[in-house]
């Protein structure tokens, strides 16, 4: 049987490693992300960016940063999916 090679074995490795640590640390950012993994920032830009269009995490902005989490399963409309813990939410000013 063949070796699978190429671009996309790679990236299913990168984006199960980052999906490891937001479910092990949720709410980490990019720069997060970047320092635990020794990834360059494009690289987790650019997963991070895929695994939000696949709906595999969310993003909560607070402040000038977003906070990623693994998104749960069941999360849809009217769901109890489990918030980030320590984050107050959010005040109109």
């Amino acid at each position: 049987m063949p070796v699978k090679r190429g671009p996309y074995v790679r990236s299913a490795a990168t984006r199960a490693r980052l999906l490891a640590l937001l479910a092990e640390r949720p709410g980490m950012t990019r720069a997060d992300l970047q320092r635990a993994t020794g990834l360059a920032w494009g690289t987790v830009a650019h997963h991070l960016r895929s695994m939000l269009e696949r709906g595999e995490v969310e993003a909560s902005r607070f402040g000038r940063r977003a906070h990623y989490v693994v998104k749960a399963k069941d999360s849809g409309p009217g769901s109890t999916a489990p918030m980030m813990e320590g984050t107050a939410p959010r005040t109109q000013r």
